[in-house]
């Protein structure tokens, strides 16, 4: 009867169970009793507990938080609660309370009761459990299977197994030597004592009183019973008691009987899955007492990786390129072992990844370093990334290992296209589905990503250090290579044969005939989308391709307008804008909230525009408390209303030679000590006098300049006749419309001269020149290039016969143009070279202008 009796409770406890397992980590194995197989604890930067001349240490961690010490009369601190590291499995901690944390009873009255329908099970899974952990903590605790011995007169011998989140433990567990223990349980010792807190000793548990090392010593109760209404416990001596215990257990009994007594300390244990992010490093605890405790609470091993803040993707930016150097965003996601510690292990520590992009809430990452090494494939045969070994281990072996189950459901899975060989075409394979995988040839030479220059070129963009596990896992040694050691790193496409795969080099060149798949180990830099709206990410500071790493924001950046780009250097706090064209009116609640650095404007000390850029827009800078220096280039003519408002403490403004717009109200709020330079016939000493602001007026030499304008071209300007002159021979150079270095003289040139030698008028060399009246071109003279002329304010041109090309947007706009003659031999004229002009044209008869001239209805002058 009894058996039957027993069978139906284990059936009905199993039954109510299982709703609750399906919400819950699990483990799969049993835990009988704390016998159970041992794996490493190397990966998590914890160590089991150990024995040192005698003495137990115990690695500890904070996790969860009770009331515990005092802070009224009435009222309890809720603090972290330390817990002692006994083992670790896998993933998993099996971990035990530094503290007696409460107190409750094991039995009602004298209910016949053992473990699996106690009500201190019940009380451990329900009520401690919901106060001790919050919600996404409780998602880290796994619900683990357990064997529990019985033993009574009632219910007989045998074991019980149950799904447990937090219980107590077992009679056996405080004996097990590599849990810390003594072996003995019948002697006093003190790898068994625990100390109440405020709070427990406040709840009746029996606790030392007397000063000493024992003081405060309690007693606390283990899940395994001994007798129909008990259970066996540990005493403040350290000493275990079962039935035949010398500490009667009658005493015990008679408490227990008292209507709600709650007497015995409870010492819960849990199974922690230590892959996550909320528990803390909390130092170690030694048996005789001695207590080293870490104030920060990191793990012992990861002490010196930089840890940042959780970000959101809005605090992160896409890669900047600045003279020749990337420089990336990072964060850290997953851990993965990587540096070699002193003691010969590998550590377990956080990953660091660049972005390469983001879009939205989606970030495009790349291992910041190699992170593991193997053959591209086991075996010399036919290989694409679609079936390569390489594959099958980034996504399984290498991706579980990175990441924990929570951190996986965030890893996107990308549908991933190979393209063929840039060089041979040769297939690159399917398109596969994966969570991580490696670049190609075409995505390392993309310039949104950061890397610079086209795949067979040498570029420090793509030169990538390895980790020190990753240079093991390729050679075999362990040594402290970090940041010293560049590599070869996989790409996922292939190389000109069939057994070829990519690969890049030391030096940021990639060889399009790739590597043979199974001729040796080289490096994987895995990279994957990640979804950053639910990602827990830490900011992880910036690499820049010239080696520089900072643990904060080096350098943001990126495209706004149609043809504008701005980079903050944070370090410096140089705010840089560039491109050709004007900005837009950011009027947004008239404050600029919607311009592209408005989250970073009190980090700009200084702003700098360059050349090309010909407007500041409405409330650009406004507000911007720190910046001190403006400095406008050549091209800005218009300074919008609100631009610098209340920017307090800026002193020092540039204004370029052609400024002629400024609004009155462009720089209210502005500091007392204001100071603008200004050109002396230029609109800025006017503004500076209407509006009652400081002026340093400078006076520059315009004329006798002179400089180069290609390989074997000079310039030279006649400062009496306000001409500028060519001379030399072969190309002049093209310009795309900034930079010329006699640029500064544009509003005071008149005249150009091109003489004998020179074969093109370099492109935009005389773009938007408003003063320009008259051109003599040479015999030598071959083409007109894109946009030579382009806006300027010539009002007849003769083009020699050699020519015979005029290019793009020649003379785009040149609405002062009365008369072009036509030289005989140009045979290429596009079609917008003379766009939006009202010339008269002179043309050879029957000749190719002849006939551009006429298809167009354009107005032909003269036929000769």
């Amino acid at each position: 009867m009894r058996k039957l009796f027993t069978m139906l409770l284990a059936i009905i406890m199993a039954m109510t169970m299982i709703p609750f397992v399906g919400t819950q980590k699990t483990k799969a194995d049993l835990r009988a009793d704390g016998v159970s197989g041992r794996k490493t604890a190397e990966d998590y930067g914890l160590q089991e507990p150990r024995i040192q001349n005698g003495v137990t240490i115990w690695d500890t961690v904070f996790f969860g938080n009770y009331p515990q010490s005092r802070k009224g009369s009435n009222d309890f601190n809720n603090e972290p609660i330390k817990w002692r590291v006994l083992e670790i499995e896998d993933n998993t901690a099996y971990m035990i309370a530094d503290k007696i944390l409460d107190s409750y009873k094991y039995n009602l009255e004298q209910e016949v009761t053992k473990w699996g329908i106690s009500p201190l099970r019940s009380w451990l899974g329900n009520t401690f459990y919901n106060k001790a952990f919050n919600e996404e903590e409780k998602q880290d605790i796994y619900h683990a299977i357990v064997k529990t011995a019985y033993n009574s007169s009632w219910y007989g011998s045998g074991v019980e197994i149950t799904w447990e989140r937090a219980l107590a433990p077992s009679y056996y567990d405080p004996q097990i030597q590599r849990f810390g223990f003594d072996t003995n349980p019948k002697r006093e010792h003190n790898t068994r004592y625990a100390k109440v807190t405020d709070y427990s000793a406040s709840k009746g548990v029996p606790h030392i009183t007397d000063n000493g090392a024992k003081k405060n010593n309690g007693i606390w109760m283990t899940r395994s019973d001994n007798s129909r209404f008990l259970p066996r416990w540990v005493d403040s001596n350290g000493k275990m008691f079962d039935s035949n215990g010398v500490f009667d257990c009658i005493h015990i009994r008679s408490q227990i009987k008292k209507s709600g007594a709650k007497v015995i300390g409870v010492r819960p244990t849990i199974h922690l899955d230590l892959s996550t992010i909320n528990w803390k490093y909390a130092g170690t605890v030694k048996s005789n007492g001695e207590v080293n405790e870490v104030s920060d609470a990191q793990n012992p091993n990861e002490v010196e990786t930089p840890q940042g803040e959780f970000i959101s993707v809005e605090d992160l930016d896409n890669p900047v390129m600045e003279d020749g150097v990337s420089t990336w965003d990072c964060v850290y996601y997953g851990k993965y072992p990587q540096t070699l510690g002193s003691d010969g292990k590998f550590k377990n520590e956080p990953v660091k990844w660049r972005v390469l992009s983001k879009d939205g809430n989606d970030l495009f990452l790349m291992a910041d370093k190699a992170l593991d090494a193997r053959f591209f494939q086991d075996s010399k045969i036919k290989t694409t990334w679609e079936n390569s070994e390489t594959r099958r281990y980034i996504n399984k072996y290498l991706l579980n290992r990175l990441f924990t189950s929570r951190e996986l459901e965030n890893v996107k899975l990308s549908k991933v296209n190979t393209p063929k060989n840039p060089k041979n075409g040769r297939s690159g394979g399917g398109d596969t589905e994966d969570k991580l995988y490696l670049l190609s040839y075409q995505e390392i030479e993309n310039s949104d990503f950061g890397f610079d220059r086209k795949y067979d070129q040498t570029t420090s963009t793509r030169s990538i250090y390895t980790s020190d596990y990753a240079f093991y896992k390729r050679t075999n040694l362990r040594r402290n290579v970090s940041n010293t050691e560049l590599t070869y790193w996989y790409l996922r496409s292939p190389g000109v044969y069939d057994i070829n795969i990519g690969i890049v080099h030391p030096n940021g060149y990639s060889d399009v005939n790739g590597t043979m798949v199974h001729y040796g180990k080289d490096y994987m830099v895995p990279v994957m989308h990640l979804d950053a709206n639910n990602a827990k990410i830490k900011y992880a500071g910036t690499v820049s391709s010239d080696g520089k790493e900072t643990t904060g924001k080096y350098k943001v950046g990126g495209k706004f307008e149609n043809n504008l780009r701005w980079i903050l250097n944070f370090e410096t706090g140089v705010l840089t804008i560039s491109g050709n064209g004007g900005m837009q009116q950011y009027e947004i609640e008239g404050d600029g909230s919607n311009c592209p650095w408005s989250k970073y404007r009190q980090h700009i000390k200084k702003v700098v525009v360059k050349e090309g850029v010909r407007s500041i827009g409405h409330y650009l800078f406004r507000g911007s408390k720190n910046l001190e220096e403006v400095q406008l280039g050549n091209d800005a003519i218009v300074i919008s209303r609100g631009a610098f408002e209340n920017c307090e403490n800026l002193t020092n403004v540039y204004l370029p030679d052609r400024i002629s717009n400024i609004d009155k109200n462009a720089f209210d709020g502005c500091s007392s000590e204001l100071t603008f330079d200004a050109l002396f016939d230029s609109y800025g000493p006017k503004y500076c006098s209407e509006n009652n602001y400081k002026c340093n007026i400078r006076y520059e030499k315009r004329y006798g300049d002179c400089g180069i304008n290609g390989s074997n071209v000079k310039w030279e300007l006649d400062p009496e006749r306000e001409t500028i002159r060519f001379y030399g021979s072969g190309e002049m150079r093209t310009w795309y419309y900034v930079g010329r270095e006699y640029d500064k003289y544009r509003e005071y040139i008149k005249n150009v001269i091109i003489e004998e030698g020179i074969t093109n008028v370099g492109g935009a060399a005389f773009y938007s020149y408003k003063t320009l009246k008259t051109v003599s071109l040479p015999n030598s003279l071959k083409s007109i290039d894109v946009a030579a002329f382009q806006q300027s304010s010539l009002t007849s041109i003769v083009i020699p016969n050699n020519v015979t090309k005029i290019d793009s947007i020649a003379f785009h706009e040149c609405w002062w143009l009365a008369h072009v003659y036509i030289g005989d031999k140009v045979n290429s004229i596009h079609e917008r070279s003379f766009e939006r002009c009202s010339a008269g044209y002179s043309v050879l008869k029957n000749s190719y202008a002849d006939r551009f001239c006429t298809e167009r209805g354009m107005r032909v002058v003269e036929r000769r």
